[in-house]
């Protein structure tokens, strides 16, 4: 098994599936308003994109995240502006997820994305429709079939948390560059 992003595919990330709330999200606009900024929060202040003059430049799951959240309507330079970056801890291969510290409204924030398994063991709460709760061992399996479905659909899980909240998880597919034979 061979992954060449960028060889066989176009290196064109695009979200596919969303799973908030212990479910699919077919339409974002009907995610709880707390759970979408934190998502939002999540993905976009903890992102490695770098803003130059011909548009962000980065790793293409972070440049997915920010033209999702731009086609609704998230300006992601206000977003940054608005709640500073304190650190962030860029992803690594060894830790599997990427961590930023923000102020936001005086409090500090620690937001994190990465591989699904590794941000739902750092977790101990959960977010759903917009309540926090302990996070359970239905929970935990739940997000894990999720994953393993989506993997079986060839998309590339990231999970997305702050603190010790899990938020949930998004699918991103790459798609194969024309003229690659499909399998």
């Amino acid at each position: 098994c061979t992954d060449k992003t960028g060889t066989l595919t176009n290196n064109k990330m695009e979200i596919k599936k969303i799973f908030f709330d212990g479910k699919i999200v077919k339409d974002i606009k009907k995610i709880n308003s707390k759970t979408f900024e934190s998502f939002r929060n999540s993905a976009l202040l903890c992102n490695e994109a770098k803003d130059t003059e011909k548009g962000f430049v980065g790793d293409a799951e972070d440049i997915a995240l920010i033209d999702f959240f731009n086609k609704k309507g998230v300006d992601i330079i206000k977003l940054r502006e608005e709640c500073p970056t304190i650190k962030l801890e860029p992803f690594s291969s060894e830790k599997k997820f990427a961590r930023s510290t923000n102020k936001i409204n005086n409090k500090v924030v620690k937001y994190t994305k990465g591989a699904p398994e590794v941000v739902l063991k750092q977790c101990k709460k959960i977010i759903k429709n917009g309540k926090i709760r302990s996070l359970t061992y239905k929970d935990r399996t739940s997000v894990l079939k999720m994953i393993e479905q989506f993997s079986k659909n060839s998309l590339r899980n990231i999970a997305f948390s702050y603190n010790d909240i899990f938020i949930g998880v998004i699918g991103m597919y790459d798609s194969p560059r024309q003229g690659i034979k499909s399998l």
